[in-house]
């Protein structure tokens, strides 16, 4: 996409909790991405966690000013990774609350699509560039 970015967003994934137990032992090996405008970050895998403290960020400058902010959680595995549950938010500079907790959802936009879990994310948007 032509043109230049309207808006900065920080992304800052804080922990997820209660997730869904994929091992034999009843616990995950989650780890998170987050996509923006094109782009991803990924965070590391936390072995054996159920409720990990994935603390991590991305900075994204933003064109797509009313597309939403992807969070996906998915559970490592040798062969193939399962899905875990995601969440979509929006930001703007005008919103007053930064940090959300919500229930992971499954793929789709049914109602009732709640999955196990739920993600603390703190997001921070400016239409100034420079500020974040």
């Amino acid at each position: 996409m032509c043109g230049y970015p309207q808006l900065v967003t920080q992304v800052h994934v804080v922990s997820a909790e209660g997730l869904q137990g994929q091992g034999a032992d009843g616990a995950s090996d989650p780890y998170v991405v987050i996509s923006c405008d094109g782009e991803k970050v990924r965070s590391a895998v936390h072995k054996d966690k159920r409720n990990p403290e994935f603390d991590i960020k991305g900075l994204f400058y933003r064109k797509k000013t009313r597309e939403g902010i992807h969070i996906e959680i998915y559970n490592k595995n040798v062969i193939c990774d399962s899905f875990l549950g995601q969440v979509i938010l929006t930001s703007d500079p005008n919103d007053l609350q930064q940090q959300h907790t919500v229930h992971l959802r499954d793929r789709g936009n049914r109602q009732s699509n709640d999955l196990p879990g739920t993600v603390t994310v703190r997001i921070i948007t400016s239409n100034v560039l420079t500020n974040i």
